[in-house]
């Protein structure tokens, strides 16, 4: 690895914990200066501008948030535990984000929803990546006759994720694990009862 791609990855990995915490349109590049210990010129040597930067950052967290679950995922034997797993890995959030501030998916999304085009559609595809992976995970366990469930694997990955964010949005404004632990355990007896 070259020094120039270490710094660069340094800023976007330092620039993402900022950004999750503080925000995309109240960070500014003097908080970006601040967290790199780098000049304004040395971190537009590497980002065209902040939006640049602020997206880089982005696909950075969403990728570390993504792995995790990947991980939990993965050490499942089965498909009805693997999509457990999704649900397991919400539920355990609150306490161990994948990085300070919390779900960059989440935080992005909600500030982004009217005043940040750029971000919003890049959020849009993040989820949509996500929800075509738990649809794939719902599809394999209806197939392998895991769950019972009158849902269509889509249904299922749309309301999992609707139910999930939605949780996880309280549990952090209540500063609480609760909800995600209620989400969660619907869930579940949903998918294994035949919702």
């Amino acid at each position: 690895m070259t020094k120039g791609t270490d710094t660069r990855e340094k800023i976007i990995e330092r620039a993402a914990t900022l950004f999750n915490t503080k925000g995309y349109t109240a960070a500014s590049i003097n908080d970006v200066m601040e967290a790199t210990g780098l000049k304004k010129g040395g971190i537009y040597n590497h980002f065209e501008n902040k939006d640049d930067l602020a997206c880089q950052a982005f696909d950075f967290a969403v990728k570390l948030a993504g792995q995790k679950m990947l991980t939990r995922v993965e050490s499942c034997q089965n498909a009805k535990d693997r999509l457990f797993a999704v649900i397991e890995h919400f539920e355990t959030l609150s306490e161990n984000p994948p990085l300070p501030g919390g779900c960059p998916l989440m935080n992005t999304a909600i500030e982004s929803d009217d005043g940040y085009p750029l971000m919003q559609k890049r959020v849009q595809k993040a989820f949509d990546r996500f929800q075509q992976f738990v649809e794939k995970l719902a599809a394999e366990a209806i197939e392998q006759k895991e769950i019972e469930t009158k849902l269509s694997p889509e249904e299922i990955s749309i309301f999992m994720i609707s139910t999930l964010e939605g949780a996880l949005m309280l549990s952090k404004v209540h500063n609480s694990n609760a909800p995600l632990i209620v989400a969660g355990k619907q869930l579940r007896k949903m998918l294994i009862k035949g919702g």
